[in-house]
């Protein structure tokens, strides 16, 4: 059987009265009968706390053995009831602030911000007209004393350590800006919100130094004047300095500014009309130890007018989808590395010519390593011989070979003197040589297995290595030229060669035949050579002489050389092939003054194509050379440049350019200045919190040889971080 308890009795009995009592004239909502202030008298509220006693009942949550109807502060928490009820009309419900069923005057933690009520009290330190346990912003500073307190209510955070809790802190980490100011976003990433970073946009420059005062009651400040570092255009970002990474939106991050010197709200900290964010970076390549470093005079040149950055180091600006940025680069066409090869016929006339190139190779002075290199100072040199395939009655086993290599390319005189020294005049049968798999293998690298089978059915086996196998760092074919140098062959015969160019004298100087499988052909050799730009010297040591028509004449090495040098283009101005009587019985001053001639035929009088080629120093982030999209001569170029080459001295300018087209200037005579337009565009890299630096080498090359080449520094602004 139910039995009914006495409150609840209680309290059926007064919902009974409110339903069926009519609420005199001016009550309403709780209000005195007489329009006054609403009364809570002893009948219905006995302790006096403006809670009826019907809302209190007898329970005794704080356990101090005083019902709530009778007690002055029925949660223990040090609150009277009286502040936690709401308002003083006891026929309305008490509060609850945080909406959670239980009304202020039983929660031990109102508001519901996980901070107890009892360490908030009743005072307002914000002012802001709640008392502080019923404030879920103690503060006032726009936070939530929940996001503020920390995990542990109990243990409140105090993060910069000044004794003051942060959920009662106005400048939580001490950086002398408000946390009102700077509230929760977390800009650069590091998972510490504004108020609790004490560097909030991560630039490397503290917060506290980018505030503006010490003053924590004013607002952080932002530079005066911020200017777009591609259009110059004045605005203002609204951002204050301590959330932005390029306070005055020069390019260069603040803490790279403050790095080298140079004021972070001063796009020029030097006045000397040079933007701070190209004078960094020349002061991060020419100083990467810093501009403090021992012998680094010139590493100021951010905050020094007197700095002053080469005329040929060029800088570009590329915000991440700005638009193209051309610059106008003009580039010389001097041959400043080559890569010499003697390639001697080593068969049993050819003593006289190998004899003189031992004597006379690396003379001090008068020597050939010496002349050239008076006009090519990196000038490297190989060598190697060729006599004829061992077969038939070709070439004589065991001692000839197709191709023989002395030495590598090589800088050291005496490397050199030793590789000539070391080859030997061997035999040779028929008057034709191996001059075609000889030249293949040289700049192919590329040996192989050969077999012939006699007449007689017997079946003979020679096999060339592939001497390109060794070759590191980039370096081709079997002398392992180097990738920058422009490669020449200097090549020494009396003979003409078997399988030679088309239309030779097939009777005195006719084709391998009943080999296996096929050797190269002529026109693959010349197609190797000017896949790399090589140039084809012909030092003819025959006794018939050379000048004159290119065609057949029996076994003299003449027409070989004529058409190499021609397919090769190796002709000077006039047209004529580099080709050059040079008996085998002649004086060794005459054989280096023809050897040294040739080569500075090709230093001032061959033409050659130019065009360019892309580089980008290694960085983690972005490869530059993705930034350079177009190199265009100038003539071709919109608008165009004309002229855009100067001739060299003693050449008409019609004659030093053969012709352009949107990529390479033609028959270009050595020494020519000619002038690209380059492209530039960022479409791929949107940037980092800092500005990031990009060294791009721009080359102008004939064929393999490095011409001339620029260094292109692309600085890739700090982006605009959102905030969040």
């Amino acid at each position: 059987m139910f039995v009914m308890s006495r409150s609840i009795r209680a309290l059926l009995l007064a919902l009974l009265m409110v339903a069926c009592t009519e609420p005199a004239p001016g009550a309403d909502d709780g209000g005195s009968p007489d329009g006054g202030p609403p009364r809570c008298g002893p009948g219905d509220d006995g302790d006096g706390d403006t809670i009826s006693s019907v809302d209190e009942g007898r329970a005794d949550p704080d356990g101090d053995d005083v019902p709530n109807d009778e007690d002055d502060d029925s949660d223990g928490d040090g609150i009277e009831d009286s502040a936690e009820a709401g308002d003083t009309n006891c026929a309305s419900l008490p509060y609850d602030t945080d909406q959670d069923g239980t009304p202020d005057y039983l929660d031990l933690e109102s508001n519901g911000d996980g901070v107890p009520d009892a360490s908030q009290g009743t005072t307002d330190l914000d002012e802001d007209g709640l008392p502080d346990f019923r404030d879920a912003d103690v503060d006032g500073d726009g936070i939530r004393n929940s996001v503020e307190v920390g995990e542990d209510p109990n243990d409140p955070v105090d993060t910069d350590g000044d004794g003051t809790d942060d959920v009662l802190d106005l400048d939580s980490d001490g950086d002398t800006i408000s946390d009102e100011h700077e509230g929760v976003t977390e800009r650069d990433e590091d998972g510490l919100p504004a108020y609790l970073d004490l560097d909030s946009d991560g630039d490397g420059v503290d917060d506290a130094d980018e505030a503006g005062d010490g003053d924590v009651a004013t607002a952080p400040v932002a530079c005066p004047v911020e200017a777009d570092i591609v259009t110059g255009e004045v605005r203002d970002d609204g951002e204050p300095d301590f959330l932005d990474t390029d306070s005055d939106d020069d390019g260069l991050a603040d803490g790279q500014e403050v790095a080298i010197g140079s004021n972070p709200c001063d796009g020029d900290s030097d006045d000397d009309g040079v933007a701070d964010a190209f004078e960094g970076a020349y002061v991060q390549v020419h100083c990467p130890d810093g501009p403090s470093a021992p012998g680094a005079e010139f590493c100021d040149c951010a905050v020094n007018a007197d700095c002053v950055i080469p005329d040929d180091d060029y800088y570009v600006v590329l915000p991440f989808n700005a638009p193209p940025v051309t610059r106008t680069l003009v580039f010389g066409t001097e041959i400043r590395s080559a890569d010499v090869f003697f390639l001697f016929d080593t068969t049993g006339s050819m003593g006289g010519t190998l004899q003189n190139a031992k004597d006379t190779v690396t003379q001090p002075t008068t020597g050939i390593v010496d002349r050239v290199r008076a006009s090519i100072p990196d000038t490297w040199f190989g060598g190697g011989q060729h006599d004829d395939l061992p077969f038939s009655t070709w070439g004589a086993p065991p001692d000839d070979v197709t191709f023989g290599l002395a030495s590598t390319m090589t800088g050291v005189d005496a490397d050199v003197q030793s590789a000539i020294d070391g080859i030997e005049i061997h035999s040779g049968i028929d008057a034709p040589e191996a001059q075609v798999p000889a030249l293949h293998a040289l700049f192919s690298g590329v040996g192989g297995t050969w077999e012939h089978r006699g007449p007689l059915g017997g079946v003979s086996i020679y096999t060339l290595p592939s001497y390109g196998e060794a070759c590191t760092g980039g370096r081709w074919g079997a002398a392992c030229f180097r990738t920058d140098a422009l490669p020449i062959v200097v090549h020494f015969t009396d003979r003409c060669a078997h399988g030679g160019p088309p239309g030779e004298d097939l009777v005195h100087c006719n084709p391998y035949t009943g080999v296996t499988p096929a050797l190269p052909m002529w026109q693959d050799a010349v197609d190797l050579m000017n896949e790399r730009g090589a140039r084809y010297v012909g030092v003819n040591a025959g006794a018939a002489s050379c000048d004159g028509p290119t065609m057949p004449n029996g076994v003299s090495a003449c027409y070989f050389m004529r058409r190499t040098a021609e397919a090769t283009r190796s002709v000077d101005l006039s047209g004529r092939p580099l080709v050059y009587d040079l008996p085998n019985e002649s004086t060794r001053d005459a054989f280096v003054d023809t050897v040294v001639a040739a080569i500075d035929t090709i230093r001032s009088s061959v033409p050659f194509d130019v065009s360019t080629s892309v580089r980008g120093e290694p960085h983690p982030l972005a490869d530059a050379a993705r930034f350079v999209k177009r190199r265009t001569p100038g003539c071709r170029a919109t608008p165009a440049i004309d002229p855009c080459w100067e001739a060299p001295e003693g050449t008409e300018h019609d004659h030093a350019v053969g012709g352009t087209d949107a990529s390479t200037f033609f028959s270009v005579v050595p020494g020519t200045q000619v002038t690209f337009v380059v492209t530039f565009r960022n479409d791929f890299f949107e940037g980092s919190t800092q500005s990031e630096l990009f060294i791009a080498h721009i080359e102008v090359r004939a064929g393999t040889a490095v011409l001339d080449e620029r260094e292109v520094y692309v600085i890739v602004p700090a982006r605009p971080v959102i905030l969040i």
